[in-house]
């Protein structure tokens, strides 16, 4: 199941905003971030 979300109320607050990057790229991303962030920042 993918989910598709509604993106109507970010568009109005942020004028007309779209997302730039493909969901599978900006996960990988987001993964790989949180897999370089250390244990003492994640419990901040």
């Amino acid at each position: 199941m993918r989910r598709n979300p509604d993106i109507a109320l970010a568009q109005k607050l942020l004028g007309g905003w779209t997302p730039q990057v493909p969901l599978e790229r900006g996960l990988e991303a987001t993964i790989a971030y949180f897999r370089g962030l250390n244990g003492s920042r994640l419990t901040k």
